[in-house]
């Protein structure tokens, strides 16, 4: 027997959001960079944090070339979906994207797609509950010296 469902569980299902993730390569031999396999995380709804594990970057386990070197990572933020609009997210790398450099990553500088945002005099730039998915996006290159994360624009 089929279940209907209702507003709020088709909701829950329907509004999950996941980080994706992946290493990336570059081959001295051919001069060619590499995208290993996209890793997904844990699909997370309201205001719960997303994540992705990336697990080992041997190049064997990411399908690329065995003499490939890994040189950085790259992972998505997911849009605010949920939440009071007394709420925001700050774009760009995180703390925890900042840990993770320091915490053993083999590169010193790391990779985020996340969302342009809304500029808030003297605090940054933000996303709030509820923006839409189509947001314009923006590339950040963070890095391990503490040295301001660059932003890549993918409009003209």
């Amino acid at each position: 027997m089929k279940k209907e469902l209702t507003k709020e569980e088709y909701a829950k299902i329907r509004y999950k959001r996941r980080e994706a993730a992946c290493f990336i390569y570059y081959r001295p031999a051919d001069g060619q960079y590499y995208i290993g396999k996209i890793k997904y995380g844990e699909p997370v709804s309201g205001d719960a944090q997303a994540s992705v594990y990336l697990g080992s970057s041997l190049p064997v386990e990411n399908g690329v070339p065995k003499d490939a070197i890994c040189i950085t990572t790259c992972h998505t933020h997911t849009p605010f979906l949920d939440g009071s609009f007394e709420q925001e997210r700050e774009v760009g790398p995180s703390k925890g994207d900042y840990d993770y450099l320091k915490n053993g990553d083999e590169s010193n500088y790391g990779i985020v797609l996340d969302y342009v945002g809304i500029h808030v005099a003297d605090k940054g730039d933000f996303v709030f509950p509820g923006h839409s998915v189509t947001d314009p996006p923006q590339m950040y290159i963070y890095y391990n010296n503490g040295r301001k994360a660059d932003k890549y624009s993918f409009i003209d």
